[in-house]
């Protein structure tokens, strides 16, 4: 959040400041509690969302702190009010994309790997060693998610690596250096929308850049909208989605403040009423 204030405060000198804040405030809807997904039990998310408003709330302070103070914004910005602050960290929520990037470590391991035998790679892998040795002796945790070990591997499932290194037969498995995770802000990506049978999948390479990619199913016009899914950004993630049923899709899609009415959607939906009709008849 500081970072887009930062950002806007420098388009400022090259603009008014209404023009520089014009992006953000188009994309400042919804207030940080009702843009992530609360506990289902009623007394639950209402401790979630205190909990969510204390921490906005200190979040704020230091952001004001860091800026020395409000009157470092224009006066017509509201990004250091406590509403206009929430709906900030609501549009970060609304509009952020999680991001797994394998390990720069695991990758220069897979890469000693696939060397042919050589001095090299016997030193390659005697440097190696006694770290794999202690991070094998001292790893207890189990996958944190069943898809920790494709991630880390970079590939289909996880791989079990044996090297004949000086201590001996060093096995060892490339979960033991999970991805790294976080949640990333890409712009042009922001501005599309969702659809349940959407055109378009999203990947991430290893140096961070973002690709957007055709679906293999759908055929993409000259001036047809390009659309990915909010629920799963992968290729061929249709299927899925058709499992998982309008309602159960509706619900996780609520936070982003709006009804699909995409095909899928709007095919199912007829679909139920029918049934409902029919039954009613019989």
């Amino acid at each position: 959040a500081l970072k887009l204030i930062c950002w806007c405060l420098a388009e400022s000198e090259r603009s008014s400041s209404s023009a520089a804040a014009a992006p953000l405030e188009a994309l400042c809807s919804r207030l940080y509690w009702d843009a992530v997904d609360a506990p289902a039990s009623p007394m639950k998310a209402c401790a979630f969302r205190d909990k969510l408003k204390r921490e906005t709330e200190r979040s704020r302070t230091l952001a004001i702190h860091a800026l020395g103070g409000k009157q470092s914004l224009p006066s017509d910005w509201n990004f250091l009010d406590a509403d206009g602050y929430a709906r900030l960290l609501g549009a970060l929520c609304c509009n952020s994309t999680a991001v797994v990037y394998v390990s720069p470590v695991l990758q220069h391991i897979l890469q000693v790997d696939s060397m042919k035998d050589c001095p090299a790679k016997a030193v390659a892998i005697s440097s190696l060693e006694p770290w794999l040795r202690a991070l094998k002796a001292s790893s207890t945790r189990p996958v944190d998610d069943p898809s920790d070990a494709e991630d880390a591997a970079g590939e289909d499932e996880e791989r079990i690596l044996t090297w004949d290194a000086p201590g001996g037969l060093l096995e060892f498995s490339t979960s033991l250096i999970p991805p790294f995770r976080g949640y990333g802000i890409f712009p042009c990506m922001a501005l599309m929308n969702h659809s349940c049978m959407p055109s378009c999948a999203i990947e991430f390479s290893f140096s961070g850049n973002l690709f957007v990619l055709q679906q293999s199913a759908r055929s993409i016009l000259k001036g047809s909208e390009l659309t990915i899914s909010y629920l799963d950004s992968s290729l061929d993630a249709d299927a899925d989605h058709e499992t998982m049923g309008r309602k159960r899709r509706q619900k996780q899609l609520a936070t982003y403040g709006f009804v699909c009415q995409c095909p899928m959607c709007t095919q199912q939906k007829a679909s139920r009423a029918v049934k409902r009709r029919r039954v009613m008849q019989s």
